[in-house]
């Protein structure tokens, strides 16, 4: 257990460092190359990429308890992950609270659903693979 869960803090710090690196440069284009940080702002939303892909991937562990249907294990997987994310993003300094409330939250809508986008993906990918193995399995099987 102990294995599988640091496998999965170290997917979720590659992932976390990868779409941190991806919406820094989304960011640095839509602001022509005038995006700026200061303060050890870049560190600290760094290491809070770090943070929040961890607290979504350690979470999946979950989906392998047969006492939680995939409902109830989302949930809470996608409960932690969030909640974390919010957290995280309002120490770091990724949710503008000075552009006011309307744009607060648009902007926390838009992380929400790209974190449900992202779990769309893994989901449909991990459907995919258990019917391709369940397919194998059936084959050997006649």
């Amino acid at each position: 257990m102990k294995k599988k869960i640091l496998q999965n803090a170290l997917q979720g710090i590659t992932i976390g460092c990868t779409l941190f690196t991806l919406f820094g440069i989304v960011f640095d284009i839509l602001n022509r190359g005038s995006f700026e940080l200061s303060s050890w702002s870049y560190t600290r939303m760094a290491l809070g990429g770090m943070v929040v892909g961890m607290g979504y991937s350690i979470p999946t562990f979950i989906y392998t308890d047969e006492r939680f249907s995939l409902p109830a294990a989302s949930l809470i997987h996608l409960g932690c992950g969030n909640v974390l994310m919010l957290l995280v993003s309002f120490l770091v300094g990724w949710i503008p609270l000075s552009l006011g409330p309307v744009v607060t939250a648009l902007v926390i809508l838009g992380m929400l659903a790209i974190a449900f986008a992202i779990w769309g993906c893994f989901l449909l990918y991990n459907k995919r693979v258990a019917n391709t193995i369940n397919a194998k399995i059936k084959e050997r099987q006649q």
